[in-house]
């Protein structure tokens, strides 16, 4: 049987007008957390994001923008353009925010832009600068580019972040700005990093997945053991498996030896090749006749995704010279191989949404394709075809967790509010997964509604230390005296032992149980999560104002002395004892917003091993 809650929606308004900021903020992270899309979330909302509320309560902008991001598909669209039509209060950052969860509900584009021609660029700071570029790049409307457009006509401005700029007018496919973006980046190469913009190219031809990782992890080791890292990565990627029998031991020679141009000319022969047996152009392609003009006249016959692969590889080739002086070739020669791994794909994209439309047997075998990223149109098919797949997508996890295609997966089960594949999901978190699923997997489980304590418990139970870490946060969701019992027994049996991640689960789940717990210590010298955790549960719960004054008032000598730099170490509590300093070992924590993170990096079963091997960590030191 399920626990009561200790807590309703009302009960959180009420908190919500309290007096006192950490109370208030608290309360509002509830409603968001739990009622996303309620008239009295919306009540708050419009009043806790004018300038003076986020000026008096600390950490709310986050909060804020946390719950535009997280929730845009949920948030009524009505309340959005309520918020920031007419004179308003909120500031030109958060109404950027607000209209860019306007651009992704994909509503009334001409009047999102029309919004985001009123925020004042000399009155914004570069990061709502950035959130404006961001918005124009969802829209993909001619008013939107012609606002784009507008910052911009030659790549001169001083303002910083120019490859965000850059990579959201490639996003507009106009020929015409590429071929500028492309000739400025060899003209003004010293202004720009050439590697984003060249990395955003990619997501023309369906690429940025497989560039983000030789980027980032194989750019320093040899190419053959980059190719096994990837085979390791999609084990069952067509485009993946075939790169050894393209490359062969010639190319892989030439690109040990360093002669990378050689490298990018065969390899360049090799995609030619491909693409001449899928097309039927008017003339064989070759090195010789390959030009924009030939790509121009032969367009029509191509994919979409295939003509800008070949127009990047054209600028590439023609500008060996500048490449070789201005840029990385080892850079280019890597996104050469990138390249051949999609052409070897194959993937027909329009084909594949025509076809899926037409038949559910199609559209799941292209869910379960091994690469991350597909086209939104047909993952946007997959989401709004009901719960028809939902077995199936909790069989395939159990079978596949470490499978490229999780994220969309999880995705589905929480459109349908898959109940019965909760603890699928909690299984999917352990020490062998990679951080962003599991904390994919946690977001989805705050998200699906109607589950019970005893799912999260018993999965927690069962998995091992980064179950334990991950999932606690799933504690959270019930505010109930049985979680907080069961967050202090594993607290007391060490199934969770960090003492700050501890004590914030208990405060999220609001219980007098945890306030009883906490306040039997020994204040003197505990740090601020612990005493403002005092001071929320204090006051709803009534204690008396005596003991809470105790709390603020060291709590503000806490705040003054890190405000003068004589500021202490933090203090941690071992289970059942008094505050001692923090272990310096501790791998995780949570930010002042509540969020897991690392303060030390976990190297995952389907990392990259810290050795520099360049292979899996399951492959190399992990064995």
């Amino acid at each position: 049987m399920m626990a009561e809650f200790l807590f309703n929606k009302k009960d959180y308004g009420r908190f919500c007008e309290s007096k006192v900021p950490l109370v208030q903020h608290w309360a509002y992270k509830q409603l968001i957390k739990l009622y996303p899309d309620s008239q009295l979330t919306y009540k708050y909302t419009k009043s806790f994001i004018k300038p003076k509320m986020i000026k008096k309560i600390e950490r709310l902008q986050y909060t804020l923008m946390t719950y535009l991001r997280e929730n845009w598909q949920l948030i009524d669209s009505d309340f959005l353009f309520g918020l920031v039509e007419g004179k308003t209060e909120i500031s030109f950052e958060m109404q950027a925010h607000i209209l860019k969860a306007l651009a992704q509900k994909g509503v009334d584009k001409n009047r999102i832009v029309n919004l985001l021609l009123q925020i004042d660029g000399r009155q914004t700071n570069v990061s709502t600068f950035l959130v404006v570029i961001e918005a124009l790049e969802i829209l993909q409307t001619d008013e939107a580019y012609a606002m784009l457009r507008y910052f911009d006509n030659d790549f001169s401005s001083p303002f910083p972040y120019m490859e965000t700029y850059m990579g959201a007018l490639i996003s507009y496919k106009d020929e015409k700005d590429i071929k500028l973006i492309l000739e400025t980046l060899i003209k003004k190469s010293e202004k720009f990093d050439q590697e984003d913009v060249i990395a955003k190219f990619n997501t023309l031809f369906k690429a940025e997945e497989f560039s983000y990782l030789f980027r980032n992890f194989f750019q320093q080791q040899p190419l053959e053991e980059s190719i096994e890292t990837l085979k390791d990565y999609y084990p069952n990627n067509k485009g993946v498996n075939q790169l050894d029998l393209f490359l062969g031991e010639e190319l892989y020679k030439l690109h040990h030896n360093n002669q990378y141009f050689e490298f990018i000319y065969q390899l360049s022969e090799k995609i030619i090749s491909e693409l001449n047996q899928r097309y039927s152009f008017t003339k064989t392609l070759e090195l010789d006749n390959f030009n924009l003009e030939f790509l121009n006249k032969e367009k029509g016959k191509m994919r979409e995704e295939d003509y800008w692969l070949l127009y990047l590889l054209n600028f590439i080739l023609d500008n060996k010279k500048e490449i070789q002086q201005k840029f990385s070739v080892r850079f280019f020669s890597l996104e050469l191989v990138v390249m051949l791994l999609v052409v070897l794909e194959d993937n027909d994209y329009q084909t594949m949404l025509e076809k899926a439309k037409e038949g559910q047997e199609y559209l799941w075998q292209q869910m379960t394709l091994d690469r991350e990223k597909l086209p939104e149109e047909l993952v946007d098919l997959f989401l709004n075809s009901g719960d028809i797949f939902e077995d199936r997508v909790i069989a395939y996890l159990q079978n596949n967790r470490y499978a490229s295609s999780i994220s969309r997966m999880l995705d589905y089960l929480v459109k349908i509010n898959s109940v019965k594949s909760v603890p699928t999901i909690i299984e999917l978190v352990n020490e062998k997964q990679g951080d962003i699923i599991c904390e994919e997997a946690v977001k989805a489980l705050e998200k699906i509604d109607g589950y019970q304590l005893e799912t999260v418990t018993q999965g927690m139970e069962a998995g091992d230390s980064t179950t334990h870490i991950f999932v606690s946060s799933a504690l959270e969701q019930f505010a109930t005296d049985q979680a907080a019992e069961k967050t202090i027994e594993y607290w007391e049996q060490g199934i969770l032992d960090f003492h700050e991640m501890f004590v914030l689960t208990l405060r999220e789940i609001g219980s007098k149980v945890g306030y009883d717990y906490l306040a039997e210590a020994n204040i003197q010298n505990a740090p601020e999560y612990i005493l403002e955790t005092l001071i929320i549960l204090g006051i709803i719960h009534g204690e008396e104002k005596k003991r809470l004054k105790l709390y603020q008032d060291n709590l503000k000598e806490q705040k003054d002395a890190r405000k003068n730099n004589d500021f202490f170490d933090l203090f941690s509590q071992a289970p059942g004892g008094d505050f001692n300093t923090v272990d310096e070992d501790e791998e995780y924590s949570r930010n002042n917003e509540g969020t897991i993170i690392r303060t030390e990096k976990k190297v995952g079963r389907n990392d990259p091993c810290p050795c520099g091997s360049g292979k899996k960590y399951k492959k190399c030191c992990g064995r």
